[in-house]
């Protein structure tokens, strides 16, 4: 499904609903969302009158895939009148109450820490051994030299997709760049390590063979040279090399 759905088939019409929301980006956890308070009307659409009325909630959430969702009632009271929220949509055509992507503002991933090192984040968590594999290549020296990189392995960070991660990383004013351990490099038979833009180009993307890291973290660290010489330098599959021999 492109949108997480909840379906509560003991609704009623004419109550008032309230929800607590946590999003999910694989074994990501939101904090819980704001509570939000949806009026249902007391008759949604003409048809046969029944006690109960099966009643589809879609919350859209900004952060991630899945949504876990807690409902309240309250007891017996007036009819209450649909609030007039802009983050709530009342569709009575289909029996659906939308709850619109930015209606939970507290919810947010865990913030990415300060690092000495260029930050190297593991975002896949499949396999080990392709693991230590990939970050003993990343750390190997490259003759006299070698990639300075803090690397972070942690579950909170597993699934979350490249974009995901540009407002997390750029909390840290000085971090311009970072390199990420995702899907695809576990399991192309090169291992290349996505590199992210945070700075003048945020949420631009190449990748880099772990051979050729050094490279490319020494020069963007030390200023040397821009990400965009990197990136206009791959291949055709979007993998950086190494520059080509003159």
């Amino acid at each position: 499904m492109k949108e997480p759905t909840y379906t509560d088939t003991t609704v009623l019409a004419g109550k008032t609903y309230y929800y607590v929301v946590k999003a999910k980006c694989g074994n990501t956890e939101s904090a819980p969302s704001n509570e939000m308070k949806v009026a249902v009307p007391y008759k949604l659409r003409k048809k046969k009158r029944t006690t109960q009325q099966k009643q589809q909630y879609r919350a859209a959430s900004p952060t991630g895939p899945e949504s876990d969702q807690r409902t309240y009632r309250d007891g017996p009271g007036p009819r209450p009148q649909p609030e007039e929220d802009p983050t709530v949509a009342l569709c009575p055509s289909k029996n659906t109450i939308l709850l619109a992507a930015g209606t939970f503002p507290n919810m947010r991933i865990k913030p990415i820490p300060e690092t000495n090192g260029t930050l190297v984040l593991r975002t896949d968590f499949a396999d080990s051994a392709t693991w230590d594999a990939v970050c003993s290549a990343i750390q190997a020296p490259q003759g006299e030299f070698r990639a300075y990189v803090h690397v972070i392995s942690d579950r909170d960070y597993d699934g979350i997709a490249l974009p995901q991660l540009v407002p997390l990383a750029t909390e840290i004013a000085r971090r311009t760049f970072m390199f990420v351990v995702d899907r695809t490099t576990m399991t192309h038979e090169e291992h290349p390590v996505a590199v992210l833009d945070l700075w003048r180009e945020p949420g631009r993307t190449f990748r880099v063979i772990p051979s050729q890291m050094w490279g490319v973290q020494n020069n963007l660290w030390l200023a040397n040279m821009d990400f965009f010489e990197f990136a206009d330098a791959v291949r055709d599959d979007g993998i950086f090399r190494g520059f080509p021999k003159r």
